[in-house]
């Protein structure tokens, strides 16, 4: 007998739910509530990660098909962006064989079932995702710390380290991984950086031509540019805006 989740007794979890067909998506919606989850519901890949970072949810079910981001590359970037990386993701395929299971768990999902599935199956393997153990993950990248917030209108990146030759590589490298999520207005939040090299301006730089070059919008949140040396100083100045009500984004707890 599949038991449903009581929601008297235990706050519905959050999961979203991506589909670009409006009628698949609100079926799976109606039968998800009724099972006992909280679904938010999204046309794409990219509002996936989008409500994802702006609250992370228990799981994420992407329909494998969609047009505009796919779920090969939405998967990809959700595992790059704390703190929604670990967020279980569960892919639904048409049919899917052996191959199909694997590939997607080489993507980075933790599981994929067909989208013929009974909601009772789709319900068990979400509860499954959920109750699992969180995955132990290595950082992404050997010398950035950072950590991702989007309020609604811009995604703001925080940096946590300083931004030497080797981290600055890492940060362009995760911006050039995130051009999917183009064009949207990106924020840079520098206040936890201690230090900007000279190596590390250009690849700043680097940053925000590879956001303006795919359509979007980049500006640094209010900060005490004192703290740098001159040189850091005078590029920020010149070749940021600064957006002056830009909140900083606080990990949480």
């Amino acid at each position: 007998m599949i038991e449903t989740m009581d929601s008297s007794t235990v706050l519905a979890p959050r999961i979203i739910v991506a589909d670009d067909e409006e009628l698949a998506l609100m079926l799976l919606q109606d039968g998800l509530k009724g099972m006992g989850f909280q679904p938010e519901g999204c046309s794409s890949g990219k509002d996936a990660i989008l409500q994802s970072l702006r609250r992370p949810p228990e799981a994420i079910l992407l329909d494998d098909k969609m047009s505009g981001l796919d779920s090969g590359r939405a998967i990809k970037m959700i595992r790059l962006m704390e703190p929604i990386r670990p967020v279980p993701i569960l892919l639904l395929a048409e049919a899917p064989d052996r191959d199909t299971v694997v590939r997607s768990i080489q993507m980075g999902a933790n599981d994929c079932l067909s989208k013929d599935s009974s909601l009772h199956d789709i319900s068990l393997r979400l509860q499954r995702a959920i109750k699992a153990p969180l995955r132990q993950m290595a950082p992404a990248f050997e010398h950035l710390k950072y950590f991702f917030h989007y309020d609604g209108s811009a995604i703001t990146l925080d940096i946590d380290s300083d931004i030497t030759t080797d981290a600055g590589k890492n940060m362009v490298e995760l911006v050039r991984a995130l051009t999917g999520l183009m064009p949207i207005r990106f924020l840079l939040n520098l206040e936890k950086v201690p230090a900007i090299s000279a190596s590390g301006i250009g690849y700043l730089s680097d940053v925000k031509d590879t956001v303006v070059n795919c359509g979007g919008e980049i500006a640094l949140c209010p900060t005490d540019m004192k703290r740098y040396l001159g040189n850091v100083q005078r590029f920020l100045e010149k070749y940021f805006e600064t957006d002056a009500q830009a909140v900083s984004a606080k990990p949480s707890s």
